[in-house]
């Protein structure tokens, strides 16, 4: 439960403050308890003191777009891609596409969204396609997402996901973050 997550992470910031890792992840329950300001301010802190987690990165991000700042939610998720760090670069292309849905940018939204699938096709990313089809529909049900926009992208992600082999998915999200 997130409850005692966040009391075992301040006990281990805590015991090794400049355990930038655990602040992320603190931010990243800050985030799902929908606790913006204190998910802000841990994110923000471990990128002040570690610029290249591209996961606080992509979770200050969600908070922003989660408060409807769009505008910073983009700026922030565009750091990600300068970290060259491929293992997230899916999570970063279905966030940008989710930001720019927002903000009712629909063909630079599709061109990602491509992007992102054609990249967790390539690797066998099942566990991040799985995850980009999630947050869409949690967009369209909060009307983040127009539907004759988000609608098409989500069959592409589904039809996508049929294709995969279940099996092939190297990646391990059994604790996986809250990205948008």
């Amino acid at each position: 439960d997130l409850a005692k997550g966040l009391e075992d992470l301040n006990t281990l910031i805590i015991q090794n403050p400049n355990d930038m890792r655990a602040r992320v992840r603190r931010g990243w329950a800050y985030l799902a308890m929908k606790k913006f300001s204190a998910a802000v301010s841990d994110l923000s802190y471990a990128i002040e003191r570690k610029a290249e987690l591209p996961l606080a990165y992509l979770n200050l991000a969600a908070v922003y777009y989660e408060t409807g700042d769009l505008e910073r939610a983009f700026t922030v998720n565009a750091k990600v891609f300068l970290l060259h760090e491929p293992q997230y670069l899916v999570d970063a292309l279905f966030q940008k596409g989710l930001i720019l849905l927002a903000m009712n940018k629909d063909e630079e939204s599709r061109a990602l969204y491509s992007q992102g699938r054609s990249l967790a096709e390539k690797n066998s990313d099942l566990s991040r396609l799985e995850y980009g089809i999630e947050e869409l529909r949690e967009a369209m049900k909060g009307a983040k997402a127009r539907p004759q926009t988000a609608e098409p992208i989500l069959r592409s992600l589904q039809e996508a996901k049929r294709t995969m082999n279940p099996s092939s998915d190297a990646s391990n999200y059994a604790c996986r973050r809250l990205i948008l």
